[in-house]
């Protein structure tokens, strides 16, 4: 997919959740993007992260599923 990023295991620490941390990452890592030409990004998010998703401009697209076999 030219042109796009994507954004993967972003995580913040149960202590320091809900101070803007891991949507200041994002945006600073976007805008990095954006300057190289960049023009799109997807990622994978957990439950967690989708509200911080949503509000940073991310549609969902499609649900994902995890398999795990032992």
């Amino acid at each position: 997919m030219d042109g796009y990023s994507c954004l993967d295991r972003i995580h913040t620490d149960e202590d320091y959740r809900g101070m803007g941390l891991a949507a200041s990452l994002c945006c600073a890592m976007l805008d990095g993007c954006q300057k190289n030409g960049v023009t799109g990004n997807i990622l994978g998010s957990s439950e967690m992260g989708f509200y911080l998703y949503k509000k940073l401009g991310y549609e969902a697209v499609i649900p994902m599923y995890v398999f795990e076999k032992k």
